[in-house]
């Protein structure tokens, strides 16, 4: 059994937001903070997994939030043309390379890290 160590009162507050725009900051840091506390009270891997779905979902969903709300923007003020669609969603797949790497290098340290197969000498 672990104590709390960030305010799970404030990570509830986050996350009872009503789901539009202008809330998804709250909601957003309250999914991770979610995350964070699931990790610090030490619950099992099967729950962390489940719930850690559930909070990373919720993130992304809160992204696409923000994402719609800026289509519509851009589109009623005709600034969203083919052309500008495009240079976004090529830059966003370099930010997602670049993202993608730095994942990929933590995995790579990771499996240096000794395991219970690994003889001490």
């Amino acid at each position: 059994m672990s104590d709390p160590i960030l305010d799970e009162n404030i990570i509830l507050h986050f996350l009872k937001a009503p789901p539009a725009a202008e809330h998804v900051n709250m909601i957003q840091s309250g999914a991770i903070q979610a995350l964070i506390d699931l990790y610090d009270r030490k619950v099992t891997r099967a729950e962390f997994c489940a719930a850690a779905g559930q909070c990373v979902l919720l993130y992304a969903s809160a992204s696409k939030m923000m994402v719609l709300e800026s289509m519509r923007e851009l589109s009623a003020e005709n600034i969203l043309t083919a052309d500008k669609f495009s240079e976004a969603l090529s830059q966003l797949a370099e930010l997602m390379r670049v993202q993608s790497q730095s994942v990929i290098e933590m995995v790579e340290r990771l499996k240096q890290c000794p395991t219970s197969q690994d003889k001490l000498h």
